[in-house]
């Protein structure tokens, strides 16, 4: 965590604003940052503007006027992705919202032995991220939602590009509304023959409250090692932390996350 951090609420926003785009140099070049930066004011709305990673002799896009800078910097400068607990070499990694690929790419590079897999419900996203993986050779991903079990759902595409949401209304047969296929967990692991998921991420924008609620079939989650949960408003972080705990999780409220519960098996990972 910055040494800053405590006295955050005391200092401008800008003052943070600037530390974050300072840090975003270590992964990208000073160039790359202030096309992107500009992009996101003065660019064509949706239109991809490529960049080098330094760790990934390859080029990656992010689109202008959308959230995918926050997207970038929330990945290689918050980290906010990455799991509580350490990891085997050849671990077997489940992104649920993958958005457009950056923290697959990150996953990738840090964890070169593991299989990583993404879902992206979004097919824009999906596409986008296709391409921004091309160069990680342990990661792919598939466009299909996940939910309680398999079928088709809707969302509003009207949405910003990092908030796309299964849609629970009436009114999805609405021109800005698109269907997508959904699959399940233990769906996804039969199909990929996974007995266990050693770190699940999932940003799934509300759709964990159906994914993990109690009223839901949760024997999935006595097959994974590590996971990391954003939680979105109106949810609440304890309810997610006491069913992790019941199921043999040692969870917590990330303090460095605005919104997120962690949790991992044995004496791994940190509170």
């Amino acid at each position: 965590m910055s040494s800053l951090a405590p006295l955050k609420k005391y200092l401008p926003s800008s003052l943070f604003k600037l530390g974050t785009f300072l840090k975003l140099l270590k992964s990208i070049s000073l160039s790359d940052a202030l096309r992107l930066r500009n992009s996101q004011r003065k660019g064509q709305p949706h239109q991809e503007i490529q960049f080098k990673l330094r760790a990934l002799d390859a080029t990656l896009a992010c689109r202008a006027q959308t959230s995918d800078f926050h997207t970038l910097q929330s990945t290689f400068v918050g980290h906010y992705h990455l799991p509580p607990g350490s990891l085997p070499p050849e671990s077997i990694i489940l992104d649920l919202g993958s958005n457009i690929g950056y923290t697959l790419v990150d996953l990738g590079l840090r964890y070169p032995d593991a299989t990583i897999v993404g879902y992206e419900m979004d097919e824009e996203n999906f596409l986008l991220a296709r391409k921004n993986i091309a160069g990680v050779r342990n990661c792919r991903i598939i466009h299909q939602a996940v939910a309680e079990a398999p079928g088709t759902v809707s969302y509003d595409r009207n949405s910003p590009v990092d908030a796309f949401s299964i849609s629970s209304g009436t009114n999805t047969n609405l021109e800005s509304y698109a269907s997508v296929e959904s699959t399940s967990i233990p769906e996804i692991m039969k199909l990929h023959n996974w007995s266990r998921i050693h770190y699940l991420k999932m940003d799934i924008e509300g759709a964990e409250a159906f994914l993990l609620s109690e009223n839901s079939n949760v024997e999935w989650l006595d097959s994974v090692d590590c996971i990391n949960i954003e939680i979105h408003a109106p949810l609440q972080p304890g309810p997610f932390i006491d069913l992790l705990n019941r199921h043999g999780f040692r969870a917590w409220r990330d303090t460095r996350h605005w919104s997120a519960v962690l949790g991992v098996r044995g004496e791994s990972g940190s509170i």
